[in-house]
């Protein structure tokens, strides 16, 4: 069972779960366990990627009967088994596993840039899996704090899919009447998620099959896939606005006056270019002075909204700042003010939200001509008088 059988440094074990199986006769030893593929891939890792549930169950069972001092030196060896689950959007490998990932590297202080639990939590943000995210943040409030490389923020990565939120979702108008009469009970949702989350629980029989069975009888019981779907969606955005809420929260109440700035600077900047506006009004309600933030090119929110053509943005700050005939009048780094900003092409994205050269050309006027233009000139006059 630990002889390498393939070029690629695989053990019999790594093949058979890779392949999707699992027996129980087998017998498998501490160094069986702990044997990396070339890719640095334990079995454990093997059977996350592919979502097999059976084994993950089997080995990760088998892994906590090993002494304290091997599962470290094999966690320091190569990739978590619940990260790669994460990557390759294995939901149900992610709450088998996240129990003893929490116990044994969760800690009890905020994470540090490219630990473990850092490197986690960005991966439940690009797999948007944000109910196993709002859960783990609110039993550790401490990982709302968690270093990023390149200055990011929990909160700066949650604008990395502004489909996420409500603001940047794409319904068609019946999806949208069907909306709010849907109700998405996320709180049920958090409490089945939470049972995985209790360090102090014995693991070994971990119910995961009656937490998929709930979750298969709830997709029957919907009329149509459209029902799903937008229940999916508002769970989505539920979750979305829930953590961005209390990142918020915590971020205000953990730092001072002199820290807070570059942290809510960076996610209102890219809430800004990502059309994200219930981040931005969250922000500017906690934090009024935000109106300011600039980013290297002197370029403030209404700058940035009207770049990147994103008119709910525009009309939200306009609404909300009461300083907007002086931000309006400010000029980016080359000199440009808004009017000039207004007047250039719009990025090609933006553009290709509505097909057809036609079509894009009456945007871009409508934009220019009836959506900025009446609000702007008066305010750039005023500024100049």
């Amino acid at each position: 069972m630990s002889s390498k059988i393939t070029r690629a440094g695989d053990i019999a074990l790594h093949v058979l779960v890779g392949a999707g199986k699992w027996f129980d006769s087998l017998e498998i030893g501490g160094d069986g366990l702990a044997l990396r593929s070339e890719d640095g891939h334990t079995p454990l890792c093997v059977a996350a990627m592919v979502g097999n549930i059976k084994a993950t169950e089997k080995l990760l069972q088998l892994e906590m009967e090993l002494p304290p001092n091997m599962r470290a030196l094999n966690d320091a060896a190569g990739p978590y088994p619940i990260i790669e689950a994460t990557k390759y959007g294995h939901k149900e490998i992610v709450l088998v596993l996240i129990r003893d990932f929490m116990a044994r590297k969760m800690g009890c202080s905020r994470p540090t840039m490219q630990s473990p639990a850092s490197i986690f939590l960005h991966q439940l943000v690009v797999a948007g899996f944000y109910d196993v995210l709002l859960a783990l943040v609110r039993y550790h409030p401490y990982l709302s704090w968690a270093e990023f490389s390149g200055d990011e923020s929990l909160l700066s990565l949650m604008t990395e899919k502004p489909s996420a939120f409500p603001s940047g979702t794409q319904l068609g108008f019946g999806q949208w009447l069907l909306y709010p009469v849907i109700h998405a009970k996320l709180e049920s949702r958090l409490a089945d998620i939470g049972k995985f989350l209790v360090v102090n629980q014995p693991s070994a029989q971990l119910p995961i099959l009656a937490w998929l069975e709930r979750m298969i009888d709830s997709c029957l019981n919907h009329v149509a896939l459209i029902f799903k779907h937008i229940k999916d969606t508002k769970f989505m955005h539920e979750e979305t606005l829930a953590i961005m809420k209390y990142l918020c929260e915590k971020l205000m109440k953990e730092y001072n006056i002199e820290n807070i700035e570059s942290v809510l600077r960076k996610a209102l900047l890219l809430s800004a270019s990502s059309g994200i506006s219930e981040i931005i009004e969250e922000i500017i309600h906690r934090y009024p002075d935000a109106i300011w933030f600039v980013n290297t090119e002197n370029h403030n929110l209404f700058h940035l909204a009207v770049i990147n053509r994103h008119e709910n943005v525009f009309n939200l700050i306009y609404q909300l700042s009461s300083y907007k005939h002086l931000v309006i009048a400010d000029e980016g780094a080359s000199g440009n003010n808004i009017l000039h900003m207004a007047g250039k092409l719009a990025p090609l994205g933006r553009l290709n939200v509505i097909p057809g050269a036609a079509l894009q050309m009456q945007r871009a006027m409508n934009y220019n001509g009836i959506r900025i233009g009446m609000r702007l000139i008066p305010c750039l006059c005023g500024a100049h008088i």
